[in-house]
This record gives structure tokens, C-alpha cells and sequence, in this order.
């Protein structure tokens, strides 16, 4: 028996689209760390299903934790967890993305047998394979400033490739920069305290900026720079478009279209750069792309 209910594909061929560049705030892992991601059935994080044959291996679930990974942004990525197998049972009878394996394709539907995974996600270099950096890094070391935070923890200390890294973003991003690339502290942060006093810290184990005296800390040199993402019809860099008339081109539209564009490259958001013209005027390509339609 097939195994899809329903099916909504999200190609169209619309034909007024826009080339969208942005400046985006992510933060970048480098070869060496991963990020955690499961899936929720959204397109960047779609669950693992099938059509008509269904096999749940070994092989299986790195193919399923690999399509997570790319859909998010990612390299690669390494199986770690699944509640339960694809073919057995299902999470809801709601439509969601799948990465479907018995066709190798990323569909949005309502499917009887589903799984969400849970997978380690890896860039195969320092920067996403969709992005570029603006010219140079700027180098930059905290001071205990809101701009230039230290790194510190409040209950669970880490200190590896991983919280360097993600302290190194922080900081760079408290200082109006995309992400960084960590480059040396002068101690550990579990063991050692850097001032008495109070600073504003970045707080690995909440996710958050915080001021005040911490008993531990350290701060943190790292390479600052910006991303810049162009869309290019593909699913994780959409096109921009429109649907319902009338066609309006102004600075919120624009900046709907860069964080539609960043979302979908798996980003938080992104801040409007440039397009070569307004999508309301002229095509930028012809036949089927992928896009983010503000209307």
C-alpha cells in the first residue's frame, strides 16, 4: 500500500522572482563540531518517511540524518536517534516535510508512517557551503563590554571545539558581525576567572548575554567577519516572488525576501543587501525554481 495520504509540492513556475543577497547571523560550525538538530516537520527540518517500500537499516538512518542535515544547511550529518522506525508507526496524521527514502526527493504532505530523527550536523569546511564571506575577518577580543562579551557558564561547564566555537560567534555577533572562527583564549573557562569585577558575559549553558560577576570566565579572541548568502533557485537558496496582485517592492517586502531566503539556507534570519531588479517588473529565470512567495 502507499504510504503518502496527500501531497503538496512547493515548485512552482511563477514568473516574476528576484536574485536576493543578504547578510545573515548564524553561527557557523567548523569541520571539527557539530550541531544537534531533530526534526519537526518543518522544510528545513523535515521528518523521515516513505512511499512504497520501506527499509530501516543501519543505511537507512544515515540517509535519513544526512537529509535532515542538508536541508538545514549543512554538510553532512551522523545518526543518532530515532524514537521509533519509519515503517512501523507514525508521530500525527498532520502534513509535514518528509525526506521521502524510497524516492530520494523532499516532499510536504500527510504520510501514514513517519519518524523524526535526530542527527549530528558538520560543515565539510569552516564556512557553509552556501555562503561567502565580505572581504577579510576583523579580529577581535572581549573586554567585558556589552559589545566585546567574555565567555563564562552559570550550572554546567564545557569547554571543547564546540563552546570555543559557539563563544567565538557570540562574541563576534555582540559586535555586529555574522559569526567568527575561534582563534585563543589565555585559560579555560571552567577553572580560571579573569576579573573580579562586573562584565557582560555570554552564558554557554543558557544561550544568552548576561552582566554581572561570574566566579568563573574567560575571554575569548576570535576572527570576525559576514556572511553573504544569493539566492539561486535552488531549495535551500530560494528565489524571491509574488502571488496575489498588487506587486509591492519596498524595504519590508525586501527584507522579507532575505529573511525567507536566510531562513531557508538554515539561518535565524538575514538583513536585505541587494537584487539586481524588483520582482515585480521583470523574470530572472525561466522553467521551475524553488521560491519564497511574500504574498
Amino acid at each position: 500500500a502507499e504510504n503518502s495520504l496527500s501531497l503538496i509540492m512547493a515548485r512552482t513556475t511563477l514568473e516574476r522572482v528576484v536574485l536576493c543577497v543578504a547578510y545573515v547571523s548564524c553561527l557557523v560550525v567548523g569541520s571539527e563540531a557539530a550541531t544537534r538538530i531533530t526534526s519537526d516537520g518543518t522544510r528545513q527540518k523535515p521528518m523521515c518517511s516513505w512511499t512504497r517500500t520501506c527499509v530501516w537499516d543501519t543505511a537507512t538512518q544515515a540517509e535519513c540524518a544526512n537529509a535532515l542535515c542538508v536541508s538545514s544547511g549543512y554538510d553532512r550529518g551522523v545518526f543518532v536517534y530515532v524514537p521509533h522506525s519509519i515503517c512501523a508507526a507514525s508521530v500525527s496524521d498532520a502534513s509535514y516535510w518528509y525526506y521521502i527514502t524510497d524516492t530520494e526527493q523532499y516532499e510536504y504532505g500527510s504520510f501514514h508512517k513517519e519518524a523524526p530523527v535526530t542527527a549530528d550536523c558538520s560543515y565539510g569546511s569552516t564556512l557553509p557551503p552556501t555562503t561567502s564571506t565580505t572581504s577579510g575577518s576583523t579580529r577581535i577580543t572581549s573586554d567585558g563590554t556589552r559589545a566585546k562579551p567574555m565567555c563564562s557558564w552559570s550550572a554546567t561547564c564545557m569547554w571543547d571545539s564546540t563552546t570555543q566555537a559557539e563563544c567565538a560567534a557570540a562574541l563576534c555577533q555582540s559586535s555586529g558581525f555574522s559569526s567568527g572562527t575561534f582563534v585563543s583564549a589565555p585559560h579555560g573557562m571552567c577553572d580560571v576567572s579573569a576579573s573580579s569585577g562586573t562584565n557582560w558575559y555570554y552564558v554557554t549553558d543558557r544561550g544568552l548575554y548576561d552582566s554581572g560577576e561570574f566566579d568563573k570566565e574567560t575571554p575569548v579572541t576570535a576572527d570576525c567577519y559576514n556572511i553573504v548568502i544569493t539566492g539561486d533557485g535552488t531549495q535551500t537558496k530560494p528565489l524571491c516572488t509574488w502571488n496575489e496582485a498588487p506587486c509591492v517592492w519596498d524595504s519590508d517586502i525586501r527584507q522579507k525576501c532575505a529573511a525567507g531566503l536566510c531562513e531557508a539556507a538554515g539561518f535565524e534570519t538575514g538583513t536585505f543587501v541587494s537584487a539586481p531588479h524588483s520582482y515585480c517588473e521583470q523574470s530572472h529565470v525561466d522553467g521551475s525554481s524553488w521560491y519564497y512567495i511574500t504574498s
